[in-house]
């Protein structure tokens, strides 16, 4: 027997305006926009967190297919709600990417400059600006939000633009991590005159705002870039691994030179691999093949931790290693290699084969040794188990 359907509750009404809004039924909007200013009245009174999630995920939803400044409207009511932002989705704010219309562009530098949202809804407003990147405007307010955060809080452009004399008060904490998402947000935009302005947030005494920064210009794949990146490890050694890492981050040949450099130089043997790896990742084959014969000559006796790392970085180069072998005769004519190095390259891993397999002979022979041993003790004990069968003597 078939179980009755359940009556219309607030939940099915949701999926009915969903797929309403799907469909662009412009008819039904109003009906729509009932339900979920009823449900401002309804969400509060749900007590578990997850059946709350859903309904306002819902409600959101169905407002962003509609996409029309009568939605948007509702979506502002939605937003402007006390509890609305503290239980709804988590990302609430990123619905706004949706919307089309140039009043967005006002309603966002107001939450962005007048409104003391937690750090997490304004990060969502950056994520909003870097979607809709292409629309005008949206580069300039990021840029501003940030030369804001950088000299505090205008009071001045604050009174002219929300009205209110109290400026937004940000505490230390929630400053730095509006400044480290705002660095994220502006390399997304890729816009080349933003490289200068990162090359100055690298010389930050915070060092997460430096790290923000130079990840950032690793996103750039230009020689701009890259030179700024230089020129930031040259005035400050300290910051070698954030720039190996950014370096690699921009998968240009460009960086091949500055790779085999510090390569030539470095002793650490974690460095020496990473660097070997990044340069197989920066696609020339040229600078590989000129330094790959010196890492296998300088090799040490080292740890287990050293050789499970070299092992690993080994597997993911396997597949670059049969395009060295097959150049074994520009290898050999180059004047530059020395004779030790180059018998080093073609007889490491018939070696390493070698000693494998000598090792598998070895375990092979002491498992028969083994064997042979067992046997013969069983056969003493046998042997010893049994009853003499010797002929007495009669009297």
């Amino acid at each position: 027997m078939k179980q009755p359907l359940p009556k219309e509750g607030p939940n099915l009404r949701v999926f009915a305006a969903m797929l309403c809004s799907y469909k662009n039924n412009k008819k039904r909007f109003p009906w729509v926009k009932k339900i979920v200013r009823a449900h401002l009245t309804y969400f509060p009174t749900l007590k578990h967190k997850q059946a709350t999630q859903i309904l306002t995920r819902m409600d959101m939803n169905a407002l962003i297919g509609f996409r029309s400044k009568r939605a948007f409207e509702v979506f502002k009511e939605l937003i402007s709600h006390k509890k609305w932002l503290k239980r709804a989705a988590p990302n609430t704010l990123t619905g706004l990417a949706f919307f089309r219309i140039p009043e967005k562009t006002a309603f966002m530098r107001r939450l962005l400059y007048c409104e003391v949202l937690p750090v997490s809804y304004r990060k969502q407003l950056y994520k909003v600006m870097y979607l809709n990147k292409k629309e005008i405007g949206y580069h300039e307010m990021l840029s501003r939000s940030l030369q804001m955060l950088e000299e505090g809080v205008d009071k001045v452009h604050l009174q002219t633009l929300c009205g209110k004399q109290t400026p937004v008060t940000l505490s230390a904490k929630e400053r730095l991590i509006m400044m480290t998402s705002g660095i994220a947000a502006l390399a997304r935009f890729q816009q080349s005159t933003d490289i200068a302005r990162l090359s100055v947030y690298t010389r930050s005494p915070n060092k997460y705002i430096k790290q923000a920064a130079i990840k950032a210009l690793g996103t750039f794949q230009t020689q701009q870039a890259s030179d700024a990146l230089a020129r930031i490890y040259t005035s400050n050694p300290k910051l070698k691994y954030a720039y190996l890492r950014a370096l690699h981050q921009q998968r240009m040949p460009y960086n091949a030179k500055k790779f085999v450099a510090m390569l030539k130089k470095e002793r650490n043997f974690y460095y020496r691999m990473y660097l070997f790896y990044y340069l197989q990742k920066a696609g020339n084959e040229d600078a590989l093949i000129t330094v790959f014969p010196y890492q296998y000559a300088k090799r040490k006796r080292l740890n287990q931790g050293a050789r499970y790392a070299f092992y690993k970085v080994a597997m993911q180069l396997k597949g670059h290693l049969t395009q060295l072998e097959a150049l074994k005769k520009q290898i050999k004519a180059m004047p530059k290699m020395p004779d030790s190095a180059r018998k080093v390259f073609f007889n490491w891993r018939t070696k390493a084969l070698d000693k494998a397999s000598a090792k598998r002979e070895a375990r092979r022979k002491a498992a028969l040794r083994r064997r042979a041993a067992h046997r013969k003790s069983a056969l003493r004990r046998r042997a010893a188990s049994k009853p003499s069968t010797s002929k007495t003597s009669k009297p």
